[in-house]
């Protein structure tokens, strides 16, 4: 039926409900039941059982602790209580806590709110018979413990920490072997630790047991605290599953615990970091198959978790999502990313229930506080997909921001958002991802209809006028227009464009060849500020949001959107956006001697600060403030390096505290060509014949045919016999030389004539600090590395048949006094291309660190002496940079590995 009124849709949540049941689901589809609420969340936390002593070793410790526990919003702090706190009954030695106690001190200044959870340290050595209680407290063979005595154990523990500042909130009597510490035997330990706490004056940390290593065993210990009537002792329980027992058995457990009124913890989950790699980052399916797990416990009704191991222990093969070698430098992998981005948005949360539809691979994790849904969809297949999310109780009231990762996006993710149709929004899940997307929901009635403003929804059945379409209940959750023809169009009245937009989205389907939606102002024949083809989306309910650029335009105005294309009904509509140039920054570098200038344009945005910073690699790790608070849009870099690469980029803060990212621009400074005669060099050749002067190598005329006059000829000898030839170019002083490219004579076959050579780099003392053979002739021309040497002179020379004859040599470098008079030319790293050992010479007392391309660290070492091999066998295939740092001053060597 066609209808020319003014249509305001009203949508109740009651509505939503029986439309979404009552329409048949996309086939493959994904359902939040956002208000079907299960456990809240309360605990969120970071281990550091066993790693305090690798901690105070680190280089950058109080940045790895301000990342762990000061940047992430955990609640809980895992640490350890020890035998070796009382390892002969009466001699204490609380001495052995001390880089324990200094790093909880640090974890509570960053995080005064931190809970510390202290369980027994395992120390593995035979799982059983030499775990970590003193044998005076049990006896490993017969499992029998002085209960007293472990209980006084356990008192003076919380009391020194409490003496320390950093208390102990909650407590494990046993970890792992619960058949040391049985039901029965925690029962007496626990009254004599509360006994003895409360007789000395020390709050009493709460007690949640026991972290067993399977969960049958935690099974067990639960059915005995329910046999022994014990459950008042006790705030909780926790577990890990290093025996892979079936995710039912987390579901058993945690009824089990349930069932005695106590919450039921995670006390080991992986970030998926882990093994022995060498900070090397793993392929996503690591990071996929731990929240595959998260996904089956919080759906067992899990309360919470503690992350395992959140840094390393100083154990070089040890890769942890923030990843330290020994007495190294931390850096944050990509499983720091994604905990960070789970754990700060999580405690306070309760789990709501979602189910997958045709999507066997496919997992969700749904969190709700107050109007906030935080879902994390985890896509385990490569496959990639794009299909509808829907809210069965609640509309969607906000734009859906998502933060997500694939093996190709950087390792802090990406983000983008999207935008809700009423109760359902319709991302693409690349494969092998994980996403977490964010927004708010309502259970209220919502006004749909209300399009004053352009950047609003605008529901294409909510027009004000129209010619010749129809409307129709949709999969999505609203209406939408349907029936269009060629010349159809709608009307709305007022639209404000504000201070201007360039760009319109649209929710369309088709099952037909489509056709185009014209974006016209005042009247169907209006001024035409844009056009949007429509393509076939096989289907009039498969949903795809299309954007196109249309003319910028601001103001009130009323929008006619004018449909054509062949015969037929050509597509649905469900909804238009129009949308505000996005803010930007465009940066652009240019290099000079020792230099680098760059200049910026601010794009759409209202500017507060502008930041200028720079690295070495392609990597935010070891950034450098260039220029803090820059008042103009323009600056000159001059604490740069002829030779070495630099990243820049611009952080513009608006009025609004967002902080826009320019474009990164990659330069390299770099002296002018130094062998050019117009830099003031000289060259000189043994002899000249056929008129050509060695100073036509140095022209800045590469051009190799003969007959143009800017080739070099020496004499060939007496009948060609080999005698030696040569030429050479004095630059006039030492520089840092990098490469030579050497042009050969073109136009003939003579151009072989120049073989079996030799090059040799030599400094202003007369010492040779580079030479080569090289016995086939360069064709046209050839580039020579020489890695950084210093040198005043480049000289070719040949003995065998024939004259040198040279149309250009070109030499690259660094002026000396531009690297800070520093002298790396006998720094030598070598062999390169490298396959396992990479040797590293004249560098002693320097640090020197491997970086990737990307600019992970991949090592560190302080080189010890003036040799020293490095053995890079675990590396993967590709190419490295190693920085070597002397004095507080860098040079950067790129090597290659096999």
């Amino acid at each position: 039926m066609k209808n020319n009124s003014i249509n305001v849709l009203k949508i109740a949540i009651c509505s939503i409900a029986m439309f979404v049941y009552s329409v048949s689901l996309v086939a493959q589809s994904i359902v939040v039941n956002s208000t079907n609420y299960k456990q809240t969340i309360d605990m969120i936390g970071g281990d550091m059982e066993r790693s305090s002593s690798a901690i105070q070793s680190a280089k950058n410790k109080e940045e790895i602790i301000q990342w762990g526990f000061g940047d992430i919003n955990f609640n809980v702090c895992r640490v350890q209580y020890d035998k070796n706190q009382e390892i002969t009954e009466g001699v204490k030695n609380w001495s052995f806590y001390d880089k324990q106690v200094t790093t909880m001190q640090a974890i509570k200044a960053v995080n005064p709110d931190i809970k510390f959870f202290a369980t027994m340290r395992s120390d593995y050595d035979g799982y059983g018979d030499d775990n970590n209680m003193p044998d005076w407290i049990h006896t490993y063979s017969s499992k029998v413990t002085d209960v007293e005595k472990y209980g006084v154990f356990l008192a003076d523990y919380c009391e020194y920490m409490s003496n320390q500042g950093v208390p102990i909130d909650i407590l494990s009597t046993a970890k792992e072997w619960m058949w040391h510490v049985r039901a029965s035997e925690a029962d007496d330990i626990i009254n004599t630790l509360n006994s003895e706490l409360d007789e000395r004056g020390i709050v009493k940390p709460v007690i949640i047991d026991q972290g067993f290593w399977s969960l049958a065993a935690g099974n067990t210990y639960l059915r005995d605290v329910a046999s022994l009537g014990t459950k008042d002792l006790y705030t909780g329980f926790c577990s890990h599953n290093y025996a892979n027992e079936d995710p039912d058995q987390w579901v058993a457990i945690t009824e089990r615990a349930n069932a005695l009124g106590k919450p039921m913890y995670d006390d080991e989950t992986s970030t998926g970091s882990g093994s022995p790699t060498y900070g090397v980052e793993r392929e996503m399916f690591k990071q996929i198959d731990e929240y595959i797990k998260k996904a089956e416990r919080y759906k067992a009704g899990l309360n919470g978790e503690v992350y395992f191991e959140i840094w390393s222990r100083g154990i070089d093969k040890e890769t942890r999502s923030i990843y330290f070698p020994a007495k190294g430098t931390g850096t944050r992998l990509r499983g720091y990313y994604m905990m960070k981005q789970f754990s700060n948005n999580i405690l306070g949360y309760t789990y709501v229930t979602s189910s997958v539809n045709d999507l066997s691979k496919v997992y969700t994790i749904t969190f709700r506080k107050d109007d906030k849904i935080v879902l994390w969809v985890i896509n385990e297949s490569t496959s990639e997909y794009t299909m509808p999310i829907t809210m069965d109780q609640s509309t969607i009231t906000s734009e859906v921001a998502t933060h997500y990762w694939t093996n190709n996006t950087p390792i802090e993710g990406s983000i983008t958002s999207y935008t809700a149709s009423g109760n359902t929004f319709t991302p693409t899940l690349e494969g092998e991802s994980m996403n977490c997307y964010i927004f708010d929901v309502t259970e209220e009635t919502v006004e749909f209809c209300n399009h004053s403003s352009a950047t609003d929804i605008i529901e294409a059945e909510c027009y004000h006028d129209m010619s010749g379409i129809e409307k129709e209940d949709n999969t999505e959750g609203t209406e939408s227009i349907t029936g269009i023809n060629d010349g159809d169009w709608i009307k709305f009245d007022a639209i404000d464009f504000g201070e201007g937009v360039d760009s319109l989205k649209a929710r369309v389907a088709s099952n037909t060849t489509g056709g185009s939606i014209e974006i016209r102002t005042e009247s169907v024949s209006g001024t035409l500020i844009g056009t949007l083809p429509v393509n076939t989306t096989f289907g009039l309910q498969n949903w795809e949001t299309l954007s196109v650029e249309i003319d910028p335009i601001a103001g009130v105005k009323d929008v006619y959107f004018v449909f054509k294309g062949g015969a037929g009904d050509l597509f649905n509509i469900n909804w238009f956006q129009f949308l505000t140039p996005m803010p930007s920054v465009d940066l652009e570098g240019n290099t000079a001697n020792g230099s680098v200038s760059l200049s910026w344009d601010l794009n759409h945005l209202e500017l507060a600060t502008q930041n200028l910073y720079r690295n070495i690699l392609l990597s935010e790790t070891g950034k450098i403030l260039v220029a803090e608070n820059i008042a103009t849009n323009t600056y000159a870099d001059h604490e740069v390096n002829n030779g070495e690469t630099y990243y820049y980029w611009v952080e513009a803060t608006t009025n609004d505290s967002s902080v826009i990212k320019s474009n990164i621009v990659t330069v390299t400074p770099s002296i002018p060509n130094l062998a050019l005669a117009t830099n003031g060099s000289v060259a000189t050749q043994s002899s000249t014949a056929y008129s050509g002067p060695p100073e036509l190598a140095i022209d800045g005329n590469t051009d190799g045919n003969y007959g143009g006059g800017s080739v070099t000829h020496t004499e060939h000898g007496e009948n060609g016999s080999n005698t030696l030839k040569w030429w050479q170019v004095d630059l006039g002083a030492n520089y840092i030389i990098e490469n030579i490219n050497i042009y050969n004579r073109t136009g003939s076959n003579y151009g072989e004539r120049l073989n079996n050579f030799t090059v040799e780099v030599i400094d202003d003392k007369g010492n040779i600090t580079f030479t080569q053979f090289y016995a086939d002739y360069p064709n046209p021309s050839q580039t020579i590395e020489v890695g950084g040497v210093t040198g005043s002179m480049v000289k070719i020379s040949k003995t065998s048949d024939y004259g040198i004859t040279l149309a250009e040599v070109e030499v690259y470098g660094s002026n000396l006094l531009s690297m800070g008079n520093r002298d790396f030319n006998k720094i030598n790293v070598y062999p390169n291309p490298v396959s396992n050992n990479v040797i590293i010479t004249n560098s002693q007392n320097s640090t020197v660190e491997f970086y990737t391309v990307l600019g992970k660290l991949v090592f560190t070492d302080v080189a010890k002496s003036n040799e020293e091999s490095y053995d890079i066998s675990d590396f993967g295939k590709g190419i490295y940079f190693v920085k070597i740092n002397q004095h507080g001053v860098s040079s950067t060597k790129k090597i290659i590995k096999k």
